[in-house]
């Protein structure tokens, strides 16, 4: 059990060896480099989730407005009969 235990120690650490910058253009190690990339993606997906929600936010008021002017329309009716 424990030389399987240092066999797969052994391995994570010969893996973690290669997640240094290889020939990459950036002085950044794989795992830092992935960082930012999840982190630009995960803005980029925040960003499209705030204009769709501001769409709906405008869409809603809208909604509002109308429903207002109807029941004033309504009232003012009623108010005439």
């Amino acid at each position: 059990m424990n030389e399987e235990r240092n066999q797969i120690a052994d391995a994570i650490i010969k893996a973690a060896c290669y997640l240094g910058n290889g020939d990459a253009m950036t002085s950044m190690g794989a795992i830092e480099a992935l960082g930012v990339v999840h982190k630009e993606g995960m803005q980029e997906i925040a960003e499209v989730h705030r204009e769709g929600l501001e769409s709906i936010a405008d869409a809603l008021n809208n909604i509002s407005v109308s429903i207002d002017s109807l029941a004033r329309a309504i009232e003012k009716s009623n108010d005439t009969k």
